[in-house]
This record gives structure tokens, C-alpha cells and sequence, in this order.
């Protein structure tokens, strides 16, 4: 049996005996990777770390010594399932198929869709999932300066997530291979990448936000809106973040339809939202056909505007629901 030298912690000791594996996440990713609000898209980056986890090579010592790499799929690409993420990490279906829409709108993975036959059945649109290596390498570049003030010696802050398959439970390519449904164009909103920290971000007091956070959800009865559109989760949460980073915002200005409004003003609009104001946003962005430069601008400026457009929108369309009747 190996001897162990203790550390002088009993924690640290009693941590160094549990074996944890799991998907590695650079701390400087929730910066990197956002959401149209300037938020952390999480499961955007617990998706791309799983993908990563798999296109690490697997490293196995020949008879001579030399380290080899091996790959832990069969193909040229991996084979990854929708339905397959949703239940390792508990996301909805439309959260996983919009996070990998906001991957690949990104640059870090490309999509293949293939026919295929699989022990004697024949599949359509069979999903392949492809890594962009100079993504990655962009992706990981600590280009910031914060980075290095943080990482000494180019260290970077890693994460654990969850528990990797394959290797380590001795599963295969063969368990890994399961059919995918095609993946439409994604609703909801668009995503951006953001190398940049504000100061307005970093000064803040993180549990003024959490509290007002929760005060919004509250005021718009979330949990009513998540059993009401169990497929919209991911446009709720995004509201949600919007209308947060507004009503904590210290700035004296927002722009709102392209013009600087006072942000006490805006504020006071968004304390009037409730359940019936986000569904008609809800209802309005379905129903909108047109193209948005800026989706967090266009968001912001629905969100101002619903309190006083929502009951006229209502009658117009009762109005022309007994026109049709009649």
C-alpha cells in the first residue's frame, strides 16, 4: 500500500482520499461565454467542457515506453444526442438545443446531421458534433488582464462538473451512439461572447443582485411562467437576468428604442411587470418576424414598453377575434 504524507489538514486529507473526476472548466469562461444579458451562459460552457472532455485524447503507455494518444469515439467526430445531455445535466431539451445553436453561432463546434444505419436500422439526421481547435484556443488565451493579476504563473482556475462517461465507466463509443433528432433553428435569444469586464459589474454588491434576483421573480410569479411555457425556460431566464441588471444598474442613462432614458424612470416601469406583462413579451417576441441588430437592446426596449402597449394589444385583439366571429 502507497504511503500517504499527511498535509497537516484533516479536510484537506480526508478530500485527497475521495476520487473525484469530472469535466475541467476554466474559471475565465464564465466571463468569456455570455448570454445576450452579460451573464455567464452556463450551459453553454457545461456543454462545450463535456464535448472537450470526450476530444481530449486518452493517453496509454506502449510496450517501449512512449506515451500514445488514442481517441475516445470510433468516427472522425463524435456522436452526441440531445436527449443524452438533457438527462446527464438535468437541462430541458430547449436548453441544450439552444446552447449548442449559441456554440456553433459562436465558432466552437460545427453540427453534422447524417443518415446513417446502425446495426441493421437506418437513421436520419444522426447528430456529429465537431470542436473547433482554434476556437478553443482563443477560448483559453488569457488575453485579460484580470487573468493574470488572478493566475500567477499562468495558472488557471479550473472547475470540477459532474462525472465524465466513457473512460473512467468503462463505457464506449458504442453506448455513447444514440440517434438525434434534427436540431431546428433555436428560438429565444441570441448569445454573444464577452472579453470584456465592466466596472459596473465588478463593484457591485453580488447580494443586492441575488435579492433583487428573487424580488423580480417574485413580482412575476416565475414559477406560474415556467408551468405555463415549460419549453420557454431559457427566454424566461434570460428575461429574468435583463430585468435583474436593470433594476440593480447605477448607471444614469439606459438606452431604450435607441434613446437615453433616465434609469430611475426605466426602473419604475420594470417594477410594473407582472405575469401578464411577460406573457405578452412572450407572445410578442413569437410573434415578431423581423431581425434584431442587438437582441439585449430590442429585449430591453419590449420589456419598457409592455406595461403601457399590453391591455391596447389585448383589445385590438379581442376586437378583431368578434370581427372574424361575426
Amino acid at each position: 500500500m502507497q504511503t500517504i504524507v499527511s498535509s497537516g489538514n484533516p479536510i484537506v486529507d480526508a478530500i485527497g482520499q475521495i476520487n473525484i473526476t469530472g469535466n475541467i472548466v476554466p474559471a475565465s469562461w464564465f466571463r468569456k461565454i455570455t448570454l445576450g444579458s452579460g451573464r455567464p451562459d452556463t450551459v453553454a460552457i457545461i456543454i462545450l467542457s463535456e464535448l472537450l472532455y470526450w476530444y481530449r485524447p486518452k493517453e496509454t503507455k506502449s510496450k517501449t515506453g512512449q506515451i500514445e494518444w488514442n481517441k475516445k469515439f470510433k468516427k472522425d467526430y463524435l456522436q452526441k444526442n440531445i436527449k443524452e445531455l438533457c438527462s446527464k445535466f438535468n437541462f430541458s431539451y430547449d436548453q441544450v438545443k439552444s446552447a449548442l445553436k449559441r456554440l456553433e453561432d459562436g465558432g466552437y463546434i460545427v453540427k453534422h446531421l447524417r443518415n446513417e444505419t446502425i446495426k441493421g436500422t437506418k437513421y436520419g439526421n444522426v447528430l456529429y458534433i465537431e470542436v473547433v481547435p482554434e476556437m478553443i484556443r482563443l477560448l483559453m488565451a488569457e488575453d485579460e488582464s484580470d487573468d493574470n493579476d488572478v493566475n500567477d504563473n499562468n495558472e488557471r482556475n479550473l472547475l470540477i462538473v459532474g462525472d465524465p462517461q466513457g473512460i473512467e465507466t468503462g463505457g464506449s463509443e458504442d453506448e455513447n451512439l444514440r440517434v438525434s433528432a434534427s436540431i431546428p433553428e433555436a428560438q429565444g435569444l441570441e448569445s454573444r461572447t464577452n472579453t470584456k469586464n465592466t466596472t459596473e459589474n465588478t463593484t457591485k454588491d453580488f447580494s443586492s443582485i441575488i435579492e433583487a434576483k428573487k424580488k423580480f421573480m417574485n413580482q412575476i410569479d416565475y414559477e406560474s411562467l415556467i408551468i405555463d411555457y415549460p419549453r420557454k425556460q431559457l427566454q424566461l431566464m434570460e428575461i429574468v437576468e435583463l430585468a435583474t441588471e436593470v433594476l440593480t444598474s447605477s448607471k444614469s442613462s439606459i438606452a431604450v428604442n435607441g434613446e437615453q432614458r433616465d434609469t430611475e424612470f426605466v426602473k419604475d416601469r420594470y417594477r410594473k411587470l407582472d405575469i401578464n406583462s411577460i406573457k405578452y413579451v412572450l407572445e410578442s417576441l413569437g410573434n415578431y418576424t423581423g431581425g434584431a441588430a442587438n437582441t439585449r437592446a430590442f429585449l430591453i426596449t419590449t420589456l419598457f414598453n409592455a406595461p403601457a402597449t399590453m391591455d391596447n394589444y389585448y383589445e385590438l385583439a379581442v376586437n378583431h377575434d368578434l370581427k372574424v366571429a361575426n
